[in-house]
């Protein structure tokens, strides 16, 4: 079990080296809405059966809710994660308003360079959480994913 906390968190000191974290209190910026809401719907793509929860930064702040309505009226449902997540002994992920099982997605990291971009996605749900690098690059206005890595999974 000790081999485990220390290989987890020598994941995080690595992935805290790649890019610098969105600061503890940040906002999203509207000029990272594109990009921010590609990333989560990689996460979404055929996902029905749960409901998402988002957040931003190593706090996990809620995105705006003008970036919430982005997903609004479509399949899955999309809610911040601020306060509509509860957890049950400690292993289920639920929402709070349908009590159906809930996925709560939170960009740590955000780094964009032109037209190229490095975005880290923490994903927890019922009995497992994980972490995902994106590397991706822009092209005739569109994101597109270059290359993706798993950085950790935790399991129990």
């Amino acid at each position: 079990m000790k081999l485990r906390a220390i290989v987890l968190s020598a994941l995080f000191a690595l992935g805290a080296m790649a890019a610098p974290p969105i600061p503890t209190n940040a906002a999203l910026a509207v000029a990272d809405y594109d990009l921010a809401e590609f990333v989560f719907r990689q996460h979404m793509s055929s996902d029905t059966s749960h409901v998402f929860h988002l957040a931003v930064g190593t706090n996990d702040v809620a995105p705006p809710p003008d970036f919430i309505t982005r997903f609004q009226g479509q399949s899955p449902i999309v809610r911040s994660a601020h306060g509509n997540v509860l957890v049950v002994s400690n292993k289920f992920v639920l929402d709070r308003i349908t009590r159906k099982e809930a996925v709560g997605l939170g960009i740590r990291q955000l780094r964009v360079l032109g037209d190229a971009a490095e975005v880290q996605v923490v994903r927890f749900a019922s009995f497992t959480s994980s972490s995902t690098r994106y590397y991706l690059v822009r092209e005739r206005g569109r994101w597109r994913v270059k290359d993706k890595k798993t950085e950790w999974t935790a399991c129990g």
